[in-house]
């Protein structure tokens, strides 16, 4: 992952468990649920497909604390959750009393992540937007394509451009868009920490691993939130 943008999550992280915060959406605002609603609808409808496996392994690559990864365990999967964050990997694992899911500190855009075993599904929730970099993005999906079984079902949920520049704006504390980038201010200039892509572009990325799309969502940017949502299922025929 990159590591500039690894340093902001830690940090993050850090702050949610010294203000006893369970989850980024909680982060957001108390009041929001720990799996946000429009990612929450999308597991739910994708669960009940003929073509979504009934049982086996998942994988939750940048699983944070692991809201969604739980989520989809309770239906009948052992679970493993991989993160390069040392503070997420222990919130994680104080959150999960499950015994059928592990958790493992480790980049998920580098090859040790094939040592985990092959996977029936396998999840980014919420990460991929978080890998910046195009080659580190290439990597990340390289290795779902590798750590997926043989029509297994990869799930990507990420931000997705087009961004409401309008509502951007309103909100922003000293952030920025550069073409498709966020960035936000810190002590050395500006930090990278979103890569915003459109949903083509998104949808190349993923076609270009190897992988074929069954299903796929956009959700246009709602309320007070500037960024759109890209929602997919694809296989590995």
């Amino acid at each position: 992952m990159d590591e500039k943008t690894h340093q902001y999550h830690e940090q993050a992280y850090k702050i949610m468990k010294q203000k006893g915060v369970c989850c980024w959406e909680k982060l957001l605002s108390p009041k929001n649920n720990e799996i946000d609603d429009q990612s929450h609808q999308f597991l739910k409808e994708v669960l009940t497909k003929k073509w979504f496996p009934k049982q086996g392994r998942a994988i939750e690559l940048g699983c944070g604390t692991a809201p969604i990864l739980r989520f989809v365990c309770e239906k009948g999967f052992d679970g493993v959750g991989a993160d390069i964050s040392k503070t997420a990997i222990s919130m994680a694992k104080q959150q999960t009393p499950a015994a059928n899911i592990r958790f493992e500190r480790m980049d998920v855009c580098a090859e040790e992540i094939e040592k985990l075993g092959k996977f029936d599904v396998v999840i980014d929730g919420h990460c991929l937007h978080c890998v910046v970099a195009a080659s580190n993005r290439k990597k990340f999906l390289k290795n779902a394509f590798r750590i997926l079984n043989q029509k297994g079902i990869l799930i990507i949920m990420t931000m997705c451009g087009t961004v409401n520049k309008k509502q951007f704006l309103k909100n922003s504390r000293g952030e920025k868009i550069v073409r498709d980038i966020l960035y936000i201010p810190n002590k050395n200039g500006f930090l990278p920490i979103r890569k915003i892509s459109v949903r083509k572009i998104i949808t190349e990325e993923i076609q270009k691993a190897g992988l074929s799309i069954l299903m796929a969502k956009y959700i246009n940017p709602v309320g007070k939130d500037p960024f759109g949502s890209l929602m997919i299922a694809a296989t590995k025929d």
